[in-house]
C-alpha cells in the first residue's frame, strides 16, 4: 500500500505542467491515450489502473523511441468521443458497442485489442444462481438481476434478451436490477443467494468456477453475447506515428511490462482488428432501438 501510495507520489511529481501538456495536444507525433474508465473498473481500482497504464505508455515510449503524453482516463463516453474528434487524444480503448454508438466512423484507424490466448472468447454471460429453477430467460421474470455499471453494452444485451422474448424492457422484466463493479463480487452473491442472476465477462466466469468447483455447479450459463475482448483499441487516422504504433505493438507484449499489464486486464496476447469488427456492433445496437420502438 504504502509502496503504490510512493509511486503515485512520484509519478504526480513528474506530470507536466499546464504549458507542456498543451504542447502535447498540439504535436501531431505524440501518443496520446484516452481509456475508458467503467469498463474496466471490475478488474482493478482507478489508482492501479492508473499507475499501470502510465508504466506501460513509459515502456512504450521508451523501448520504441515514441513521445507519450500522460494517460487520461474518462468516465463519460461522449466527453471521450469529443476528445477523440478534436484529436486531444488519438487512442482511444473503450467497449466496442460504445465506440461504434459514439465515434465518428471516419476517424477511426488500425485496430488493436488485447485477448485471451489460444482464441478464446470473453464474451458476456447471463448467469443464474441457486435460487433459480429453469432454463432460459423465462427462468428470471420477476427476480434479481446484477449487471456491470454503466456498461452499454451489457446493458443491450439484456435489452435484447427482454425485447425479443416479451416485448418488455428488462426493467419491467425483471423484479431488481443492481449494478455493480465487481465481477467476482456477482458471482459471489449468486453462489450465497443474494441475488438470483448476473451478467459477467466469461474469463471470470471460468476462474472464479476453476478455483471453486461448488460454484460450478451452482451457477449456470443461461446465455451469452460472443466477444474477443471487451475493449478495442483505435488510432485517429491523423496520428502521424500510426505506422510506427502498428510496427511495435505486438512487441509490447513480449516485454516485462506488457506481460504485467496483460495479467492485469485478465487477457493474454495482443492482436490487430478491423475498423469493419465495428458493423456488428452498430447492428447490435439498430436492432435493440428497433425492438425498443416496437415494445
Amino acid at each position: 500500500m504504502w509502496l503504490k501510495i510512493l509511486l503515485l507520489y512520484c509519478l504526480a511529481c513528474h506530470a507536466p505542467s499546464a504549458l507542456a501538456q498543451d504542447m502535447y495536444e498540439q504535436d501531431p507525433t505524440v501518443l496520446r491515450a484516452g481509456f475508458f474508465y467503467p469498463s474496466v473498473n471490475q478488474i482493478a481500482s482507478r489508482a492501479d489502473i492508473m499507475l499501470s497504464l502510465t508504466y506501460w505508455m513509459q515502456e512504450l515510449s521508451q523501448r520504441f523511441d515514441m513521445s507519450v503524453a500522460p494517460v487520461q482516463l474518462f468516465d463519460d463516453i461522449k466527453l471521450m468521443a469529443e476528445a477523440f474528434k478534436q484529436e486531444r487524444i488519438n487512442l482511444v480503448a473503450a467497449p466496442p458497442l460504445s465506440i461504434a454508438v459514439h465515434f465518428e466512423r471516419e476517424n477511426l484507424a488500425d485496430c488493436v485489442l488485447a485477448s485471451r490466448a489460444g482464441d478464446k472468447l470473453d464474451s458476456f454471460y447471463l448467469v443464474s444462481g441457486p435460487t433459480v429453477v429453469g432454463q432460459g430467460i423465462d427462468a428470471l421474470r420477476a427476480k434479481h438481476v446484477l449487471m456491470p455499471e454503466n456498461d452499454e453494452l451489457a446493458e443491450v444485451f439484456l435489452q435484447l434478451l427482454t425485447l425479443k422474448h416479451a416485448h418488455l424492457p428488462y426493467t419491467k422484466y425483471f423484479a431488481k436490477v443492481t449494478a455493480s463493479d465487481k465481477a467476482q463480487k456477482m458471482l459471489l452473491d449468486l453462489f450465497f443467494g443474494k441475488a438470483d442472476a448476473a451478467i459477467v465477462n466469461q474469463a471470470t466466469y471460468e476462474l472464479m468456477t476453476e478455483l471453486n468447483p461448488q460454484m460450478a455447479e451452482k451457477i449456470k450459463v443461461l446465455a451469452d453475447l460472443p466477444l474477443k475482448s471487451k475493449n478495442y483499441g483505435f488510432l485517429h487516422r491523423n496520428y502521424q506515428q500510426r505506422a510506427r504504433f502498428m510496427q511495435n505493438y505486438l512487441k509490447i507484449a513480449e516485454t516485462v511490462r506488457g506481460q504485467q499489464i496483460l495479467m492485469v486486464y485478465q487477457q493474454e496476447k495482443m492482436s490487430f482488428c478491423d475498423v469493419k469488427d465495428l458493423d456488428t456492433f452498430a447492428a447490435l445496437y439498430n436492432e435493440y432501438r428497433q425492438l425498443l420502438k416496437q415494445k
